[in-house]
């Protein structure tokens, strides 16, 4: 189970644009014909502001944009499947994702109880123009992540991870087309991105 909350004062001290995010996540590991596989289910909460550190108007001006609200529950199956041998002195596992999420956008989301709350805690300016937000509409995605996880020991203790990866996301939240390659160094199990590597841990956790 993983906790993260985001703020863009933690970094910059300023509130604007993407102005917070909650995310709860637990992942759970299964057998599934032979493969390792992580089921795991990601709450989130976020919040969208303008720029308006100190001056926070009931409405908004006709040249600012709306403030967002999103809460939405994700719920992904990943899994890995050994390769085998890849090159000399490594291993090559297969991994694979594939996610929906559905949520809502609006005032429904109670996204702006959210950011009163952590404001009231971290001291920071009540935003008062969350009455002229999105109007409430659904949340549908699709989600999927293709890989190649290549581990190779570099020395007695330390690995090297590089994986290869395409993905792609189709709904009224986020449509994109894209791919790149992760690359991750450290003793036993490095902490890679990887689909494969969050399995391995998931499966791990569950062992001890």
């Amino acid at each position: 189970m993983g906790w993260a909350l985001d703020n863009d004062r933690f970094g910059n001290w300023q509130d604007r644009d993407y102005s917070f995010g909650n995310f709860i996540t637990l992942t759970q590991p299964r057998q599934v014909r032979g493969a390792a596989a992580a089921l795991q289910f990601t709450h989130i909460v976020e919040g969208y502001t303008n720029d308006q550190p100190e001056e926070t108007p009931d409405q908004l001006s006709r040249d600012d944009h709306p403030y967002a609200g999103y809460q939405g529950l994700r719920v992904e199956l990943a899994w890995q499947e050994s390769r085998g041998q890849a090159l000399e002195g490594g291993q090559a596992d297969y991994g694979q994702s594939y996610g929906l999420e559905v949520g809502l956008v609006g005032p429904s989301s109670r996204a702006d109880v959210m950011q009163r709350l952590i404001h009231d805690l971290t001291g920071t300016v009540q935003y008062k123009a969350w009455d002229s937000q999105l109007p409430n509409e659904a949340v549908l995605n699709l989600y999927t992540r293709q890989e190649l996880d290549l581990r190779f020991d570099a020395t007695s203790r330390e690995r090297l991870s590089a994986t290869p990866y395409l993905e792609a996301s189709l709904g009224n939240k986020l449509t994109h087309l894209g791919g790149g390659l992760d690359v991750a160094y450290g003793s036993s199990q490095p902490l890679s991105p990887s689909v494969a590597s969050t399995v391995r841990r998931a499966q791990a956790a569950d062992d001890q």
